[in-house]
């Protein structure tokens, strides 16, 4: 289709007083004519058979001009009528279907169309880039069971465990169901994960983003983490996109929002609104792509989902994440100490469970769990070496085992 023009002047034959001036002129031509022909040139019937008969007709047409309406004047200079709307076509539209502004509205709907069709296939190129990258870092032989035994194997977290395999097994059913031709109730992937620092929010969702690539529910199934920083802009205007932009990247996988409440604190509260508004549109738009999981201390996330109705229609999920005990902590600490070849004897168990014990009976929001643990590690083994460093003859056993005073917290 032609695109369209500005008409110009000279471009406007349906004007009714131009046509009876052009016809009043060709008389006034015509009868002049005739009358010079005939006074002069004496050749009176072929004067008169190739002027005076269009001046005559010209006079009359002039004539009827006058007493015929603009509309009917239209109608009968170009009678047909345009596809979308039925008003006559303009000559200067460049179309043989359709009148300039309908012409103009196709032309937009073609281009916006061109630019839809344009950001699907790059959405679809980069879907299959996305999954190509991860299928390349993943290991192709892990199945579903694998990763329930992952996370199964995790230190403590017997709640969050029990929320994720029943959410699991409820997924799996309704699958069975929707084969059988039976009714299935709708699931919601979202989730929210409250809890102190360091209680494996991350990664148990690392864990849940796996288990949805194998369930069916993502196609690429990795956990694209972000927080404040990466969702709020530094100027009005601009946060939507940013948002957008990070959302782009979490297609098909999990997006995990880390301290997601401080999104509406800090100075610049209406930005905070800003990608929220955002987020729960993209949430609607792109609900068959996009798991998004908030994360944060129990008592701020309750208060920012409060902040939001939108919250309440797509996140009805929560699980809590309650603090390791002291016995988890010392598990955690154990684990450490396999992974890099270290061995406690029974004094140093006993003092590392009694450390822990006092940690856990001062804590507060700020006790750092599993880091707190690993910390620990980290401080002992590096007593360890000092220790060891300081002997002449160092073998292996001395090289792997921790005595009770290595066990600190500085």
């Amino acid at each position: 289709m032609p695109l369209p023009h500005q008409p110009t002047p000279s471009a406007k034959p349906r004007e009714k007083w131009k046509a009876i001036l052009l016809a009043f002129f060709l008389g006034s031509f015509g009868a002049h004519l005739f009358y010079l022909g005939n006074k002069r040139l004496g050749y009176e019937y072929l004067i008169i058979f190739w002027s005076g008969i269009p001046g005559i007709f010209g006079i009359f047409s002039a004539i009827g001009l006058l007493f015929t309406s603009q509309e009917k004047f239209d109608k009968n200079y170009n009678p047909k009528p345009c596809k979308d709307c039925g008003d006559p076509i303009e000559t200067y539209s460049q179309s043989e279907d359709y009148c300039l502004d309908c012409l103009v509205s196709h032309s937009n709907e073609i281009i916006e169309k061109n630019k839809r069709n344009s950001k699907k296939k790059s959405s679809y190129q980069s879907k299959n880039n996305k999954k190509k990258q991860h299928s390349e870092h993943t290991d192709k032989n892990e199945t579903l069971e694998d990763v329930l035994k992952e996370l199964n194997a995790l230190v403590g977290l017997e709640e969050v465990k029990d929320e994720i395999n029943t959410l699991v097994n409820f997924i799996k059913i309704q699958k069975e169901r929707e084969e059988e031709g039976l009714k299935t109730s709708s699931v919601s992937y979202h989730m929210v994960f409250t809890g102190n620092p360091g209680t494996g929010k991350t990664t148990v969702a690392r864990i849940v983003s796996k288990i949805y690539e194998h369930l069916g529910i993502l196609d690429i199934g990795e956990l694209i983490e972000t927080d404040r920083a990466g969702l709020i802009a530094e100027y009005e205007g601009q946060t939507a996109a940013k948002v957008d932009d990070v959302i782009d990247d979490a297609l098909d996988s999990v997006l995990f929002i880390d301290e997601a409440y401080s999104l509406n604190s800090g100075s610049n509260e209406i930005f905070g609104k800003e990608a929220v508004a955002t987020l729960l549109k993209r949430m609607e738009d792109d609900r068959e792509r996009l798991v998004v999981i908030l994360a944060g201390y129990t008592n701020e996330m309750k208060t920012f989902l409060s902040t939001n109705p939108g919250f309440g229609s797509r996140f009805n999920r929560y699980i809590n994440f309650a603090d390791y005990t002291p016995e988890d902590l010392l598990a955690i600490f154990e684990i450490n100490c396999k992974k890099s070849d270290y061995i406690l004897d029974s004094s140093a168990k006993a003092k590392a469970l009694q450390l822990f014990s006092d940690a856990y009976t001062q804590r507060d929001n700020t006790f750092g769990n599993g880091r707190f643990a690993r910390n620990v590690f980290e401080c002992t083994i590096e007593k360890h070496s000092n220790r060891i460093a300081k002997e002449k003859d160092i073998n292996k056993i001395m090289l792997t085992t921790i005595m009770e005073q290595d066990i600190s917290l500085n």
